[in-house]
């Protein structure tokens, strides 16, 4: 995704936005959880096109090394070697009827909101204070909307190896190619898959090479907390973010 969705979608922008001189600008990218994944292993890969395409990148809920990981659901997976028993079945999509998965997702937090918080609690997120549970019900009618069974794998090789690397050979990604892209980092101190630990250390590898803008723990929020949080503090971070990269 880094690779190929990324640049796509950048250079679709670019196109339509371009001056009628033919003039470029630089776009700044927010993305949550895999979304931040993508675009550090892609601005790894391709350095060049990341640095002349972008200014500055938004970082919620990153994902990069999962060494500290908490979430009891995809511990008890990985424990359970679950992934052992969907090799053998062949399958290449994790739940592509996102409509019949919705559904349930709806009917449960509708009827039985405390089972639906503990399920939440279970996958991202120790506390759910933060979370504004009308506003879940409308991101759960669009969430999940499937996966490739290969991104969870890889996210998996990353559990298990306690890294950040390329999927298969396990190469970790390099950080030192890249020298001129500011990046923010908004974390949740409440979340689950991306925690204060992991992305402290991920912390300690922008510095190291001159790459990061910005760095904030949000204490109430967990990783699903940026999409239905009731405060939405971080939102005057982000915007400032993005005025300081468009100057």
């Amino acid at each position: 995704m880094g690779l190929k969705d990324i640049p796509a979608m950048v250079k679709f922008i670019q196109k339509e936005t371009a001056s009628d001189s033919g003039e470029i600008k630089k776009i700044s990218y927010m993305g949550h959880s895999q979304g931040t994944s993508q675009f550090f292993a892609g601005m790894t890969l391709l350095p060049e096109f990341y640095e002349k395409s972008f200014n500055g990148m938004i970082a919620l809920g990153p994902v990069t090394n999962l060494e500290n990981i908490k979430s009891s659901l995809i511990l008890t997976m990985i424990n359970l070697h679950l992934d052992l028993i969907i090799d053998l079945t062949g399958v290449t999509e994790v739940l592509p009827d996102k409509y019949a998965v919705s559904a349930l997702e709806k009917f449960v937090c509708t009827n039985a909101p405390i089972i639906c918080n503990k399920i939440l609690e279970a996958f991202a997120d120790d506390s759910t204070d933060d979370d504004d549970k009308d506003r879940f019900k409308v991101f759960i009618g669009h969430f999940p909307s499937g996966a490739s069974y290969k991104s969870m794998k890889h996210f998996e090789q990353g559990i298990k190896n306690k890294s950040f690397a390329s999927y298969g050979d396990n190469l970790p990604y390099d950080f030192s190619k890249i020298k001129n892209i500011k990046i923010s980092l908004f974390v949740g101190g409440e979340d689950e898959l991306a925690t204060v630990k992991d992305n402290r250390i991920f912390k300690e590898t922008l510095q190291k090479n001159g790459l990061l803008s910005f760095y904030k723990e949000y204490p109430l929020s967990g990783h699903l907390s940026f999409f239905v949080s009731k405060g939405n503090d971080f939102m005057v971070d982000v915007i400032q973010k993005l005025k300081e990269y468009s100057e």
